[in-house]
C-alpha cells in the first residue's frame, strides 16, 4: 500500500487498519519508514473509521430487512401487538336475542274418572299437582295448548293455566289437536310456580274407556 510516498507491507496495513479503529496514537507508531506525514495518515485513518461506520449501518439495515422477511414467512407468529401503550381500546360487539322459554315441573299427570252421584253424570277427575315456569324478553306473547290426537267420543280433557303477572288466563279449555289460547297478554317477564290444572270428564254414553294417554303441548308464541 502507498500513502503519499510511503509504502507498507500487507501485515503492517492490517495492523494499522485495526489501530485506526481503536487508537490513532498506536496507529501513528506503526507508520513506516518514518512519521514525516502524520496528518496525511490521520486523514486516511479517519476515512477508514468512516468506512467502518458505513459498513456497520449497511449490515444493520440488512439484518433488519432479513428479520422483517423472516417474520413475514413465519406468518407474523412473533408480531408485536397491534395495540400497545399506557392504555388500549377494543371494540366490543353485543346483542340480546329473543328469549322465550317454557318448562313444566313434572312430565306426567294422571286422571281417572271412577265415580258418580246417582242420577248425575260421572264425576270429573282433577289434577293440580304440576306447574309451569316462563321467561320471555318479548312483548305480546301467549301460551297455547293442544293434544296429539283427538279424545274418544264423550270424553274431554281440559286444562287451566294460571296467568303470570299482567297476563290473562282463558280459564278451563277443552284440548283438541288444534292449538288454543290458554294465556294471553304476556310481556317481558320471568316467573315460576304457575299452576296447571287438568280436568277429565266423561258422559255415561262414553262407556268404559281403557287406560290411554295424550301428549299435551304447551307453546309460547306471538299474539296475532
Amino acid at each position: 500500500m502507498r500513502l503519499r510516498g510511503f509504502s507498507f507491507s500487507a501485515p503492517v496495513v492490517t495492523d494499522m487498519g485495526k489501530a485506526c479503529f481503536h487508537d490513532q496514537a498506536m496507529a501513528l507508531r506503526l507508520l513506516k519508514p518514518n512519521a514525516q506525514s502524520p496528518s496525511s495518515f490521520l486523514l486516511w485513518c479517519r476515512g477508514q473509521q468512516t468506512n467502518n461506520k458505513q459498513r456497520k449501518k449497511i449490515n444493520q439495515m440488512k439484518n433488519s430487512i432479513l428479520n422483517i422477511a423472516l417474520l413475514a414467512l413465519l406468518g407474523g407468529s412473533f408480531a408485536v401487538p397491534a395495540f400497545a401503550g399506557a392504555s388500549a381500546q377494543q371494540t366490543v360487539t353485543y346483542e340480546v336475542q329473543a328469549i322465550n322459554e317454557l318448562a313444566v315441573s313434572e312430565a306426567t299427570a294422571s286422571l281417572t274418572v271412577n265415580a258418580a252421584i246417582a242420577g248425575s253424570a260421572p264425576t270429573s277427575a282433577n289434577d293440580s299437582t304440576t306447574s309451569y315456569a316462563i321467561t320471555t324478553n318479548e312483548a305480546g306473547r301467549k301460551i297455547t295448548g293442544s293434544i296429539n290426537t283427538a279424545m274418544p267420543s264423550g270424553v274431554a280433557l281440559s286444562v287451566n293455566l294460571a296467568a303470570p303477572s299482567g297476563a290473562t288466563s282463558a280459564g278451563p279449555v277443552a284440548l283438541s289437536t288444534t292449538a288454543q289460547d290458554l294465556v294471553t297478554g304476556i310481556s317481558t317477564l320471568n316467573e315460576s310456580g304457575k299452576s296447571i290444572s287438568y280436568s277429565l270428564s266423561a258422559t255415561a254414553a262414553a262407556g268404559v274407556v281403557p287406560s290411554a294417554s295424550k301428549t299435551v303441548t304447551l307453546t309460547i308464541t306471538a299474539e296475532v
